[in-house]
């Protein structure tokens, strides 16, 4: 190494002025403004310009620039009271999200550096890099902390901590950090076996964003995608290159980072703009959407992205060649070249539109600003153009060298031999110079490779393995496959016993990051040797394509499926004779795998299987069990959803069709009401928001719609425009002192009033003044036209047009309307698709109690009022955590470990072993659905199985699986689903279960408007749909839980002690998942009506005994006997037989109550079929009432001719009469 820096100082000549040295370098325009900024002084521009911008948002949440530097200000000021100053380095351990940004911005305010802990990573490789790094400081949170229990450092932890970070001033600091101080650390693989820390100042980092947003010309109103962990190089250019310009990070869920579907239906809905990612990913991307047929691609496409980045592996220009010539999507594509030890990018490339057959690698480009790249050969010396020599990198971003490595440092980080000051950084890359003076990528000659985008030194692999007492000796490459994708391969010599392939992959994984696990183990009798005694890798043989030894024993496929999947997963794992049983992941799959697996499955059965379905059936045999399911739901154009003619009567979706069933039977009730309450803070102009909510009903269809009876079926109407109601109440004049308690009953006022489903509007809007700068805006909607996601929509696009005013607001095109969706709902739940998915649930509830004998406060009324009342609480964040703990340990999900507690509590309270559950699904599969307004919500039966006296780990294993199953067969409306099962129909309680568990996501006010805040309230809705409904939501690293009651069966105070020991089920969980359920604690609520011993819930064992036949005798008996033959398409109908039992349904009762109406002219009510279900109950209640009518009649004659005489005859004739 010595000699390359003696040869680059003696030939400084010929490189900077020698013929063939000016074509073998490259400088970037030299801009002196961004050679002395700091990141932190970026940021501060932007909360001065424009403090209400949206600055990071996530799924639920979001910050503008003005809280961003709050929340990050008081952080600094915490820190540096705890001695944090210029040059300290603290570290932070947080997943991506909200608290990401405030974390990394506080350390930055403080002055010092940040060291990223990727909250994944294994512990003992937590403590490997605090330990080197010397770092005395962590900010996380109290779930990643768990992680951190082998180091000595102090926390900071922005949740337990939260008090005390906001006793602070908001304000900013003094004495920020300089150009040449310290901002970050951050490790990458080291080829000795331990990482190293290469150390990045200030001034590198701000010329390198200045440079990138000179580069990619970004501006304020991009939407910056942000997918990358915090310890991957690329996390900084998605998380600070927004921030430093005034833009807006838009950060993707875990679940979304791994699905590309998912992913992009996000990107559309969230309007990004930029999309950075390594190639590898955009490969699977491009396969997964290349699987779709052309219009769910091109919706799905319909997005506002305009900048592709890639970076940190090699690209093929296949790629972008599909998305511009195939796809046809404008986005412009932009490919980097960059390193670590230079704070990131220093080349970028400018892909052309131009149309390519062959496939080629893109070149890396040409350097950035205040940037120089030098080519030379081993001895130093600049190499001729289209010749491969070693890139060295110089200029405005070369870090300061690695942490606490000197002599490390000295070899890489070279003197410049010009510029006595400065440094070059030797790459170990290789490049050429073209003619054109662009720069092409030629690989290395070392053992560092790229996998997944990830920097990785063979050598770490090879020194961690190396620590198994198993393995006497080994050796790790990277192979790429036919689309250049790095797969990383371990050869290993064995001692006596051979390690399994399961243990070598659970031991790297405890302490190396999960894209450093090699994929594919490959034993050896010895490793292969040069003449001078090292190993020759290049003499290694090619892993084959054997089965690597399992824990499961083969067995082949036994279906088409299974064979056609094993045949996918061997073309992409490259492993032969796979079992039906083997795991995917012990196979050596990942996510991108995954996602390659999933994009073929989807192009070979032309059905759509969202990847999570692999991670929760990873093997063979399940997996084939949802693409059967799947491809039977899918055949045909069964996925299409086409617009119908508007002339025709309009069919019901299935929920619209039990809601407005339900309003038949109370009419005047606002039980269905959806509320939701918003207030403004902030100038706020009531004439732009009446234009925007009235702009938002003509965009929808679903808003300008009732519902009316046609030949006793409910249809849809639609009228072509509508005047939504938008009332303005001024409460300016009322007292401050009352004024809050005015507007409360003026919400609950409001709220409480009902619609009128057949004249609407089914929505109104209430705008109350407080002040000239304060509003609340309420919504009230019917639930028939909305659900939860649909007000999401409206808020969103009540914002853009109210933003808009005057211009074209850009929205997504609605390919469809609601009832087009209606329309195919009923379509496609007819013939085999509905009969498997029904024969399912018909199998899942055999034998099911559908009603609960639940222990109650009060006996329950024979017509229940709906009267409700809820009560909630936080639970501690200690129990949070070891909640998210024991999911991760027993592969479970949240909702799935909440359902299963309260199936326990539920069976205690009962004495029931068998316990039905609703939960509600969005019901929005098809992705044209997204972006529509209305009622798509389904509800699903899932049932639990106590019996047996389980373990709390078995109750958890078969929760999970009734969940999977249930969510695979979610496609089966509720309504049809009650229609088959037939379970006793009453008006004193739900059918098929009486309890319901909701788990929602956190969900920040959807509405945003520039330089308003906005805070939402809670409505209070005191209306119980059921007699219990659990309810939880995550937000802000905590738990909030909450139970809505009926008030007819429990007291207030009983709630309470039923929040008590639902926490303390959770508590008997997780602190020992192996107890069973009948140790559960003593429980603290003790019902004053006990679940009645013995007492046989009514169940689907077996239909009811059918009563004898008793023919009609009367004309009205007749009459009704012959209209329920018509309708319910029988031969003959007994006075005693029961509507239900002989096939009747909502839809079907409504039918005959309107014929009997016709019939009959009678006016009797839809209730009265479900309270006296026979031809002898309707007919003696039509009886009653055309007796009474026909007495009325007479005594209004009467009392007609009585008005027509005077007094003294009057009162003598009444006499009389009476």
């Amino acid at each position: 190494m010595s000699t390359t820096i003696e040869n680059l100082s003696l030939e400084s000549n010929s490189i900077v002025t020698g013929p063939v040295a000016r074509q073998s370098q490259c400088f970037g325009p030299r801009i002196d403004q961004f050679l002395k900024q700091t990141f932190p002084r970026l940021f501060a521009e932007q909360v001065t310009r424009d403090p209400a911008q949206v600055a990071v948002v996530s799924e639920s949440a979001q910050l503008t620039y003005g809280e961003l530097n709050a929340k990050a200000n008081q952080l600094a000021r915490v820190l540096r009271n705890r001695g944090v100053g210029r040059e300290s380095l603290v570290g932070i351990c947080i997943d991506r999200s909200l608290d990401m940004a405030v974390g990394i911005l506080g350390i930055l305010k403080a002055g010092a550096a940040y060291l990223p802990l990727d909250p994944d990573y294994p512990e003992e490789r937590l403590a490997w890099l605090l330990n080197d790094s010397r770092v005395s400081l962590v900010v996380t949170k109290t779930g990643p902390a768990t992680r951190l229990s082998r180091v000595t450092a102090n926390l900071v932890l922005l949740d337990a901590d939260s008090a005390e970070i906001a006793g602070t001033s908001t304000t900013d600091l003094d004495d920020q950090a300089e150009p040449s101080d310290l901002a970050y650390v951050i490790y990458t693989s080291g080829s000795t076996g331990d990482p190293k820390g290469v150390m990045i100042e200030h001034a590198n980092l701000a010329n390198y964003l200045l440079a990138l947003q000179f580069e990619l010309q970004l501006d304020q109103g991009d939407r910056y995608l942000h997918t990358a962990s915090i310890s991957f190089s690329s996390s900084r250019r998605q998380l600070l290159l927004p921030l430093s310009l005034g833009a807006t990070v838009v950060i993707a869920t875990a679940e979304q980072r791994k699905d590309p579907l998912a992913l992009f239906a996000m990107i559309k809905q969230r309007s990004v703009t930029v999309m950075d990612a390594v190639p590898s990913f955009w490969r699977n991307c491009t396969e997964v959407l290349a699987s779709l047929d052309a219009h769910t691609r091109s919706t799905l496409l319909d997005n506002r992205l305009r900048l592709m980045l890639s970076a940190s592996e090699p690209l093929l220009s296949d790629i972008p060649q599909t998305w511009m010539h195939r796809f046809a999507h404008p986005a412009r594509h932009v490919h980097m070249f960059g390193q670590t030890e230079t704070a990131g990018i220093v080349c970028v490339y400018r892909i052309p539109e131009a149309a390519k057959l062959e496939v080629t690698a893109i070149p890396i480009g040409e350097p950035i600003a205040n940037t120089e790249i030098y080519i030379l050969d081993e001895h130093g010396q600049a190499v001729p153009p289209g010749t491969p020599g070693e890139l060295y990198i110089g200029g405005a971003g070369v870090g300061r060298g690695y942490l606490n490595r000197p002599n490390v440092s000295a070899l890489k980080f070279i003197e410049h031999p010009i510029n006595c000051r400065a440094r070059l950084y030797r790459t170990g890359d290789f490049a050429r110079l073209t003619k054109d003076g662009v720069i092409e990528y030629a690989g290395r000659q070392d053992s560092q490779v790229k996998v997944r985008g990830f920097r990785i030194e063979l050598g770490e692999i090879e020194a961690t393995l190396a620590r198994h007492p198993g393995i006497k000796d080994n050796a790790a490459i990277a192979k790429s496959d036919a689309n250049g994708i790095q797969k990383l391969i371990a050869y290993f010599v064995a001692r006596e016993t051979v390690p399994s392939i399961s243990e070598l992959r659970a031991f790297l994984n405890a302490r190396l990051p999960d894209y450093m696990v090699p994929s594919t183990f490959v034993e050896l009798a010895a490793l292969p040797l040069t003449a001078n005694g090292k190993v020759d890798k290049r003499a290694l043989p090619e892993p084959g394509k054997m089965r690597p030894t399992l824990a499961t024993k083969y067995e082949a496929p036994a279906s088409t499926t299974e064979n056609r999947l094993q045949k996918i997963w061997a073309a992409v794992l490259r492993i032969d004779m796979i079992g039906v049983n083997d795991d995917f992941f012990e196979l050596g799959g990942h996510s991108l795998l995954a996602i390659q697996v999933m994009a073929r499955i989807n192009g070979q059965f032309k059905i759509i299987v969202p990847l999570r379905t692999l991670f929760e059936c990873s093997t063979i045999k399940r997996l084939a069990e949802q693409v059967d399911a799947l491809a039977e739901r899918d055949s045909g154009d069964s996925t299409i959803v086409q617009r119908v003619d508007r002339e025709q009567p309009l069919a019901l979706s299935f929920p619209q069709q039990r809601l407005w069933f339900i309003d038949q039977l109370d009419a005047g009730s606002s039980l269905y009401n959806i509320n939701k309450a918003l207030r403004c803070r902030g100038p706020l102009d009531a004439t732009r928001l009446n234009r925007a909510v009235q702009s938002i009903a003509a965009r929808h269809e679903i808003l300008r719609t009732t519902f009316i009876e046609h030949d006793g079926q409910p249809v849809q109407l639609i009228v072509p425009a509508i005047d939504v109601p938008f009332h303005i109440a001024d409460l300016t004049s009322v007292s401050t002192t009352v004024r809050e308690a005015e507007l409360d009953r003026l919400i609950r006022s409001e709220t409480e009033k009902a619609f009128d489903l057949s004249r609407g509007p089914l929505l109104r809007v209430t705008l109350f003044r407080l002040a000239d700068d304060e509003h609340v805006l309420l919504l009230a909607i019917h639930h028939i036209i909305s659900d939860a996601w649909a007000l999401k929509i409206f808020f969103q696009e009540l914002a853009k047009f109210y933003e808009a005013e005057n211009e074209n607001v850009e929205l997504p095109h609605l390919a469809i309307q609601y009832a087009d969706f209606a329309e195919w709902q009923r379509r496609n739940t007819q013939g085999a698709l509905l009969a498997e998915h029904l024969t399912y649930w018909k199998t899942q509830l055999q034998g099911a109690p559908f009603s609960l004998n639940l222990s109650s406060d009060f006996a329950a009324p024979e017509q229940p009022s709906f009267a409700g009342g809820q009560q909630s609480m936080v639970l501690p964040d200690r129990l949070y955590q070891a909640l998210r703990d024991t999911c991760r340990r027993e592969g479970v999900t949240l909702f799935m470990l909440l359902l299963g507690a309260f199936q326990i509590l539920l069976s205690a309270y009962s004495g029931l072993d068998d316990i039905l559950v609703g939960t509600p699904v969005a019901g929005r599969d098809l992705i044209e659905t997204e972006p529509l307004i209305g009622c798509f919500i389904n509800t699903l039966v899932l049932r639990g199985n106590l019996s047996g006296a389980p373990s709390f780990r078995e109750v958890l294993r078969r929760t999970r699986e009734v969940a999977i199953d249930a969510y695979t067969h979610q496609s089966v409306p509720f309504e049809k689903l009650v229609e088959e099962m037939r379970p006793e129909r009453s008006l004193s309680r739900s059918p098929l279960f009486q309890t319901m568990f909701v788990l929602e996501n956190e969900s920040a006010s959807e509405l945003t408007l520039k330089g308003v805040e906005v805070e939402t309230l809670r409505v209070e809705t005191p209306a119980a749909k059921f007699d219990l409904t659990l309810g939880a939501i995550e937000k802000s690293g905590s738990l909030e839980m909450w139970f809505s009651y009926s008030t007819d069966l429990f007291a207030h105070q009983s709630v309470t002690l039923m929040l008590d020991d639902f926490t303390q089920t959770l508590e008997a969980i997780v602190a020992n998942p192996q107890q069973t359920v009948s140790q559960l604690p003593p429980l603290r609520w003790q019902p004053k009506v006990a679940a009645a011993a013995g007492m046989a819930s009514e169940t689907s064992v077996e239909p009811r005994k059918k009563p004898k036949f008793v023919a009609p005798r009367t004309p009205i008996e007749e009459r009704l006997a012959n209209i329920w033959s018509d309708v319910l398409h029988v031969e003959r109908v007994g006075m005693f037989d029961n509507f239900f039992d002989l096939g009747g349904h909502s839809l079907l009762a409504a039918q005959v109550i309107s014929r009997t109406r016709t019939t009959l002219s009678v006016e009797l009510p839809l209730r009265r079929i479900f309270e006296t279900p026979n031809v002898a109950g309707l007919a003696a209640a039509i009886y009653e009432m055309q007796t009474a009518a026909t007495e009325d009649d007479e005594l209004a004659a009467m009392l007609a001719e009585l008005s027509q005489l005077s007094e003294e005859e009057a009162q003598r004739k009444f006499a009389e009469e009476f």
